[in-house]
């Protein structure tokens, strides 16, 4: 069965308070989980009263992405990899698209997400360590793909490792995602993160100072992504496969 909650983390338009109460759809297969799985959806950051729809699958997933990255939580690594699988397989099957698999058990430090990065593009020579370079690694577009999506699986594995370089890593990724858009959107690049992991990922995304709901501040009281790009925090969505 798949449910919509309508309930959001702030008051609706008016000041009314959100409706808790639950939208009951018809039974469908999640990218072929099964339809007694429940599912929720709901809204973190800075969204409108709005709570986007979605009974198309997995059509209705590339959709929200059109607008947001996803944060996505499920308690049984084999839901999170068959999630991961169909929508891939989807994606890819979309013209002047590239689908970037990141294997967050590989990545628990900065030198092996520098290294990871190096290897997925075919670069010649490795970057070297560092939060610019990942950036500037971004910013190359070393895909010339228009649609870029990087799927981050077992993305807890460096919450776990160090919370404070995974924020930072986010910060980098949605940042640069946010400059194609409204930097430089004549380059016609659409950035997109999705993001795969249980518990504590879930934990992280409810954080309100977390980089899935802020900017993060280096070095002067205004965040450098919300100068550059006049974007006040990350678009990002959970999505639960087991609520």
């Amino acid at each position: 069965m798949f449910w919509r909650n309508d309930a959001l983390d702030r008051p609706g338009a008016g000041g009314r308070a959100p409706s808790t109460a639950r939208t009951r759809y018809e039974p469908q297969h999640l990218f072929g989980l099964p339809a007694a799985l429940p599912a929720v959806m709901s809204y973190i950051g800075c969204m409108g009263p709005e709570v986007a729809e979605s009974r198309s699958w997995p059509a209705g997933i590339t959709q929200l992405l059109d607008e947001h990255h996803l944060v996505v939580l499920g308690e049984r690594p084999e839901h999170r990899e068959e999630f991961a699988r169909m929508l891939a397989a989807h994606l890819e099957a979309m013209p002047e698209t590239a689908v970037i698999s990141l294997p967050g058990r590989r990545a628990t430090s900065l030198e092996a997400v520098c290294q990871l990065l190096s290897e997925i593009f075919h670069l010649a020579k490795p970057i070297r360590p560092g939060i610019a370079s990942v950036i500037r690694l971004l910013r190359s577009r070393p895909l010339e793909a228009k649609h870029q999506y990087f799927l981050w699986h077992d993305a807890d594995a460096l919450l776990e490792a160090d919370v404070k370089l995974f924020g930072r890593l986010v910060n980098a990724f949605l940042g640069v995602a946010a400059e194609f858009e409204h930097v430089n959107p004549d380059l016609l690049t659409l950035q997109r993160l999705v993001f795969l992991g249980g518990d504590k990922l879930g934990a992280y995304a409810e954080d309100g100072s977390g980089q899935f709901r802020a900017w993060l501040i280096e070095g002067g009281s205004t965040p450098f992504w919300e100068v550059t790009t006049c974007v006040d925090r990350p678009p990002v969505l959970t999505y639960r496969l087991d609520g």
